[in-house]
């Protein structure tokens, strides 16, 4: 346990590779490196796990096992400055703490999306910030629809409303009005299912290549959605100030969202008992971790004076290699998925073998379990530590982005005071979709593999963010982390915890 076991590690000047668990890992200087070695750990986090509670509430026995599989071959020291290569104090799971610090003082887990939610562009899709714009201003333009033709020519018009304004939900008056995201998508160019394609004449072997030209068509529309000639450009001036915001006010390097940072710099910069885990199914993680370490310097030309590099008795919030992870699904069990730390790479097959995939990565730490991995998700927010995890979107893809294959969310279904609370944002998550469909990007469940209630997490634990708001609005982050807090403070806890709010 915990308080019992502590496993030292001898480095060489740059590299350690025996391992094992404490609250802390010390090192300490030797001539050569010892050998690779893999060891069992276990710890405990306390007794029923909860539900996202409003509060958190210290001082419960270390119960609960979890078995952490760790491989560290000639692990190299993960720092953002540089350690001294004698006598150091490091951390496999998260930066050491200063000694005030009280990591039961930790209120909040916030997980956040990285593409649409705070950074609006996707380098790996080839999408600039102007492109991906584009893409929500679709989302927020409304118009009708009229059908026209008949038999085979029978399509679809749309006609934009341009007496509302862009914004991510149609006033009600509009109820029957369509975003032109969703009329190019299931009207003019929807994918044709497979009865569609055999009335097609579509091959079987032609089908991918079709569905792969269809989406191009898409793409090439929306980035033309505010051109002159095309259906959104009564939006132009708009759609200039928004792109403005982006490029302009955002500092050069700088390029997640201005009101992301401004709320950062608020909760955050002021009393730090906010673990912040960044999640993404994309490839964003790198260039997420450099620009989020150089704010926690007080590198932010808009705010020099946040200084979260735990410095003058500050928490390290910067974003270590050894915490950034991956999450793999193997299958629909408990036992089949896996968190791996210290790397962002997955397999791109689903059932690949863990042990021979993350064999010849190093510095990986094998988390096994859902129930090991909420215990051990809970212990770094615990001490405030930041994560960025990427999420495994074959498996999302594989079961046609159906919530139970998203990105996973692990709580309880009673709110009691032994946990601390979480909140997940994301841009794509819409309750209509849900219930219209069962899709959703996030999969909430609890630490024994059964589901949640989603529409009970919707606009408490799961709240959906706006880009376009958030663009525009600097104080976005922290009003709508405020309102979830708000609705989880309305409900009565099984305990009778204090609330956490921000104030507090």
């Amino acid at each position: 346990s915990l308080s019992s076991s502590s496993y030292s590690s001898s480095l060489s000047s740059s590299s350690y590779s025996s391992y094992s668990s404490s609250y802390s890992y010390s090192s300490s200087s030797s001539s050569s490196s010892s050998s690779s070695s893999s060891s069992s750990l276990s710890y405990s986090p306390s007794s029923p796990l909860f539900t996202p509670s409003s509060s958190f509430h210290p001082g419960k026995s270390l119960s609960r096992h979890i078995s952490v599989t760790s491989r560290l071959m000639k692990r190299s020291l993960d720092t953002v400055a540089p350690l001294p290569t004698t006598s150091v104090t490091i951390s496999t799971s998260a930066p050491v703490l200063p000694s005030t610090f009280d990591k039961n003082s930790v209120k909040l887990a916030i997980s956040c999306d990285v593409n649409r939610t705070i950074l609006i562009e996707d380098v790996a899709a080839n999408k600039t910030a102007r492109d991906e714009l584009c893409t929500i201003y679709a989302t927020c333009v409304y118009g009708t629809l009229k059908e026209v033709g008949s038999g085979d020519e029978r399509t679809w018009k749309w006609t934009v409303d341009k007496s509302i304004k862009p914004a991510p939900l149609k006033p009600e008056h509009a109820v029957d009005h369509v975003s032109y995201y969703k009329y190019l998508n299931d009207y003019l160019y929807p994918f044709p299912n497979a009865e569609e394609f055999t009335r097609r004449g579509v091959a079987l072997n032609e089908r991918a290549k079709f569905i792969n030209d269809l989406k191009n068509t898409r793409r090439a529309l929306l980035k033309k959605f505010v051109d002159p000639g095309h259906d959104g450009e009564s939006f132009q001036e708009r759609f200039a100030e928004s792109l403005r915001i982006l490029t302009q006010e955002s500092p050069d390097k700088f390029q997640l969202l201005p009101s992301f940072y401004e709320s950062m710099a608020s909760l955050l910069g002021k009393k730090q008992d906010i673990a912040f885990h960044f999640r993404t199914f994309g490839e964003d993680i790198m260039k997420v971790q450099s620009e989020w370490n150089r704010f926690c310097e007080g590198l932010h030309p808009n705010h020099p004076t946040v200084k979260l590099n735990g410095a003058d008795g500050t928490v390290d919030k910067r974003l270590h290699s050894c915490n950034v992870g991956a999450f793999v699904r193997a299958g629909k069990e408990s036992h089949q998925t896996y968190l791996i730390m210290g790397t962002v790479e997955q397999p791109r097959k689903i059932g690949t073998s863990i042990e021979e995939f993350y064999t010849n990565i190093p510095n990986t730490t094998i988390i096994t379990g859902l129930s090991s991995i909420d215990s051990f998700l809970q212990e770094q927010s615990r001490k405030g530590t930041t994560l960025a995890i990427r999420d495994y979107y074959p498996w999302w893809v594989a079961n046609n982005e159906h919530f139970s294959a998203g990105k996973l969310f692990i709580a309880t279904g009673k709110k009691t005071a032994d946990r601390i609370p979480q909140l997940f944002i994301d841009d794509n998550i819409r309750i209509s979709d849900y219930m219209f469909n069962g899709k959703l990007i996030v999969d909430p469940r609890h630490p024994d593999g059964s589901s949640l209630d989603v529409p009970s997490l919707i606009g408490k634990n799961l709240v959906q963010a706006h880009a376009l708001e958030a663009i525009h609005d600097k104080s976005y982050f922290t009003e709508i982390i405020r309102e979830a807090l708000e609705r989880l403070a309305s409900e009565k806890a099984d305990a009778e915890p204090s609330i956490a709010t921000i104030e507090d």
